[in-house]
């Protein structure tokens, strides 16, 4: 019984224990989800609301990036 529970101490000890050594942080995430972007683009639009729902300013931008070094913005 006992070298039962060992062994399966052990086995569950070494199945978790890359689970251990692999950082997913979120700058982790976000690089290995990049990696696989070549280009980029987006178009915002923001607008800037009074309390009373009137509309204080307007502004839209379009944004393109591309590897290794292209950056393209236009407002």
């Amino acid at each position: 019984m006992l070298s039962h529970r060992l062994t399966l101490t052990v086995s569950l000890t070494l199945c978790y224990t890359p689970l251990a050594w692999t950082e997913d942080t979120p700058q982790a995430q976000l690089s290995n989800l990049l990696r696989r972007v070549n280009t980029m683009s987006a178009t915002v639009q923001q607008l800037i609301v009074e309390s009373d729902g009137a509309v204080l300013e307007e502004s839209s931008i379009q944004m393109h990036v591309m590897k290794p070094d292209g950056f393209y913005w236009e407002t």
